[in-house]
């Protein structure tokens, strides 16, 4: 019954003060919903009332009403041990703390801002305010802070290697990039004991990506921590910090920022010419993609004996087999693969100029003799950047017959990939919906050692594709029906699977460490 009563989540209006007085000895999370600055009276009252109290989470925290409103009541109680703030969707919302105040030992403090593609519209002077905020509170914490996860543009290097952080295992940098006025270097002597790094930032365009490790640095290995997983964006690949990870390093992300694949290629084309065309002053950001041929020099100086986890974005280029032969080698015990592969083509939707065939430019069959060199691996997930992916050939074609082709031809290639490889538990392709949506499809592999390697469909809120009705108007009685009854029959023999010990997909890459995608 304790359990029951673990957390209390308040929005506009307080519990009745019987219920509270009743609860109030289980209660240890406390969450407060788009809260105003006319409730934070009642919300003092009510977790001055809960001795058990130890984290705080603000959901919607809106600072743009402006006057006095405040957050200073989020660290008021000495025991509370966890705050997590998540900022509302307003432009122009950030962190602000207008008095001195006794800050709690936090063990942990989460800090997600959703509004990279907002920045500009976020005054210099209420970044300031944001900056001197968080310095505020984190400088009070430092002996005690285990996990920390802010934006990066809130943060400058200089004062996070100001001081140690002796306790500090994780810690995440997301949105845009920090200010680096001191090195990483630096910053690294500064927490001996951080485990896990997730510098999942975005670059302002025109903006060199800073390396941890220049070529010609002079630092010895223990100035790298012993890190189990890393999250990089826009990897750099001469930055000789990847010839200095230590073996202990178990995950590793090697991705782009802002997402390539957020948009289609004609989205991109127009973001990346006007990003905001309501504000012409917008930071605008380039995603920094990884060359195969970078890729192919980083996996050779790491040491990835022990990485059983990997998600790696690249651009097709001439090295591409030659580099996924030197994952294969350097990352023997590799179990999960995410591998973003995006066509070296203009970003202009008329760049190709021609007319294009489902997947061409993407050579499925030599990539699934590549990944035939993996024979740990267990669940591979690919972003091959089909054409089809963005209906680059499909505008002349109604969307049922044009999706139900595409599913086939995904279909296909799942195939052609598992025939290579029967020992996936799991596969899953990037592809995009009938209605529009890029999703992950995805399939349980079951090989038998005399027959041929089978693909079950995986359910989803997007699948299984099991006819084209599935494709057609969902109005259709025929149609609807139809689609229920299979999915039935599909959610059954998966539970009967589970029940008589069949494959099960796992998944799972550094979500303790991500914090906010961008």
């Amino acid at each position: 019954m304790p359990l029951l009563f673990k957390c209390l989540a308040v929005d506009t209006t307080t519990p009745d003060s019987s219920v509270i007085e009743a609860l109030a000895p289980w209660i240890q999370i406390f969450v407060a919903v788009s809260p105003s600055p006319s409730m934070q009276e009642a919300y003092i009252t009510l977790c001055d009332r809960l001795p058990q109290l130890s984290e705080i989470h603000v959901a919607g925290l809106n600072t743009s009403f402006i006057g006095n409103n405040t957050s200073d009541w989020i660290f008021r109680w000495p025991q509370v041990e966890v705050v997590v703030l998540r900022m509302a969707s307003a432009s122009d919302s950030a962190l602000q703390l207008y008095s001195a105040f006794s800050v709690p030992s936090l063990r942990e403090f989460i800090m997600i801002a959703p509004r990279l593609g907002e920045l500009s519209q976020i005054s210099l002077e209420q970044m300031a305010w944001e900056n001197a905020a968080l310095e505020y509170v984190l400088g009070r914490v430092r002996r005690t802070l285990q996990v920390l996860r802010v934006p990066g543009e809130s943060m400058r290097l200089s004062f996070l290697c100001a001081a140690p952080w002796p306790c500090l295992t994780d810690l995440a940098l997301f949105s845009e990039c920090p200010t680096y006025d001191a090195t990483w270097v630096e910053t690294f002597r500064a927490m001996p004991a951080l485990s896990s790094l997730a510098l999942d930032v975005a670059y302002p365009r025109h903006t060199t990506p800073m390396s941890f490790l220049p070529p010609d640095a002079e630092t010895n290995l223990g100035d790298v921590p012993a890190l189990h997983g890393l999250i990089l964006t826009s990897p750099q690949a001469g930055d000789a910090f990847f010839a200095r990870l230590p073996p202990s390093l178990t995950e590793i992300s090697l991705r782009e920022a802002p997402r390539h694949n957020s948009h289609t290629r004609a989205g991109r084309a127009q973001i990346s010419s006007a990003r905001f065309l309501r504000h012409r002053d917008a930071r605008q950001y380039d995603s920094n993609l990884l060359s195969s041929r970078g890729a192919l020099q980083i996996f050779s100086v790491l040491k990835g004996g022990h990485i059983t986890r990997l998600e790696l974005v690249v651009r097709e280029d001439s090295f591409e087999f030659e580099m996924l032969a030197q994952v294969a080698e350097a990352c023997p015990t590799l179990h999960w693969f995410e591998f973003h592969r995006y066509r070296d083509v203009s970003e202009d939707y008329g760049g190709d100029g021609r007319h294009l065939e489902p997947g061409e430019g993407v050579p499925v069959a030599s990539l699934a003799h590549s990944f035939s060199a993996f024979p740990s691996l267990r669940t591979l997930r690919l972003n091959l950047d089909f054409p089809l992916a963005f209906d680059e050939y499909t505008q002349l074609e109604s969307y049922s017959k044009s999706a139900y082709r595409r599913a086939l031809f995904v279909q296909s290639q799942a195939q052609i990939l598992a025939d290579n490889m029967p020992w996936l538990v799991t596969l899953s392709l990037f592809t995009r919906h009938w209605q529009q949506v890029n999703y992950w499809r995805t399939w349980t592999v079951e090989s038998h050692p005399a027959g041929p390697v089978v693909l079950n469909e995986e359910i989803s809120t997007w699948g299984p594709h099991l006819a084209p009705e599935d494709f057609g108007t969902e109005q259709k009685q025929k149609g609807r029906i139809r689609r229920v009854v299979d999915r039935i029959v599909h959610h059954l023999s998966e539970i009967l699977k589970r029940v008589w010990g069949g494959n099960i997909g796992t998944y799972g890459f550094l979500r303790s460490m991500e914090p906010h995608r961008i």
